[in-house]
């Protein structure tokens, strides 16, 4: 049925019927003017290893355009059906609320408002759906999505390949998708990961920090300009800041945390880790101790030269943080903050 709100929606009339798994333009079967839609069921009808044919009226709300291998298709201003081929095919629908399914090649599926339905299907596939709240699915094979709208959907499934999200809004990684990435932007993103393992970048430009939340899985979380907010969440996370003053907390877990340039702040809680910091530089970055610890004394205390690292113990026989190249005796009270941190 073509429904005003909702767009256009077809229905098998019964289960295993393996409805829509083909389709093509079906030309103009009725002579209106209107491209017609065919859409196959095989395994449909009564006969044994049968199928079924069903043809779908177009009106003047829909284009069908059907390709061939390595073709470009192009949309008008309506709802566009646009469907590739076997080859790496170039789709591009119009302002109307489109549907872009590719086929088996390497296909580039574009479109520009509305709210859009982009489908890949195999091959490394690229899907932009512009300014819309869309919904892309790239299927098997290593995807590139362009994500511009807090709306958009991006769904992946394991397995599927190696797949990244370019993002220019707040997005949180759906799973199963490896890479989220700040795309160009002039201002700082917030950016979860998903409950599997999630590589994160932030970005190159902006004059305001990322905040960037690994959250479950063993992730891989890279700042990158300006200062950043950087969080592993739950897992054994790996953190680089990059450059400007950035802010760490490893989270639950054994992290592994480098802050490269500037002067960074590591907080730690009851709920963390054993940790490491590869980089910690005396009289510039900053331990936020609060929790554990009132003053230097307390922290000498605790803290002994292991391998030539300094190890301070949080809890006798629970988690501790390794100081990578620091000893105990290079240690100060201006190395830290004892303001008790709030979670």
């Amino acid at each position: 049925m073509l429904s005003e709100d909702q767009g256009l929606i077809i229905n098998g009339d019964r289960d295993n019927l393996n409805f829509g798994i083909g389709g093509r333009q079906g030309g103009d079967v009725n002579n209106d003017g209107f491209a017609d839609l065919l859409i196959g069921a095989p395994g449909g009808g009564n006969v044994a290893g049968g199928g079924e044919s069903h043809l779908i009226f177009g009106d003047g709300d829909a284009l069908f355009r059907d390709g061939v291998a390595g073709e470009t298709l192009s949309g008008n201003s309506q709802d566009n059906i646009i469907l590739g081929a076997g080859g790496d095919d170039t789709l591009r629908g119009g302002n109307g609320e489109d549907s872009l399914k590719g086929g088996i090649g390497a296909d580039i599926l574009i479109d520009q408002g509305d709210n859009d339905i982009l489908i890949g299907n195999a091959g490394d596939d690229r899907l932009n759906g512009g300014t819309g709240a869309d919904m892309m699915r790239g299927g098997t094979g290593d995807d590139i999505y362009t994500v511009d709208n807090v709306g958009d959907i991006v769904c992946e499934r394991f397995g599927e390949g190696l797949d990244r999200i370019n993002t220019t809004v707040d997005f949180t990684n759906p799973g199963h998708v490896e890479f989220l990435v700040v795309s160009s932007t002039s201002q700082g993103l917030n950016l979860n990961g998903s409950q599997f393992r999630d590589q994160i970048s932030g970005a190159n430009k902006i004059s305001i920090g990322d905040v960037i939340n690994g959250r479950a899985g063993n992730d891989l979380i890279v700042g990158k300009v300006e200062d950043d907010l950087l969080f592993g969440g739950e897992g054994n996370d790996r953190l680089f800041g990059n450059s400007g003053n950035d802010t760490f907390n490893g989270g639950v877990g054994n992290d592994v945390m480098t802050g490269q340039q500037g002067n960074d702040r590591y907080e730690f809680f009851s709920s963390d880790g054993r940790d490491t910091i590869t980089d910690f530089t005396t009289g510039e970055d900053i331990l936020a101790v609060g929790q554990f610890f009132a003053n230097l004394g307390e922290v000498q205390a605790a803290t002994e030269d292991v391998s030539g690292n300094a190890r301070i113990t949080f809890a006798p026989g629970g988690n501790f943080l390794t100081l990578l190249g620091v000893t105990e005796a290079q240690l100060s009270s201006s190395d830290f903050d004892f303001n008790p941190l709030i979670s």
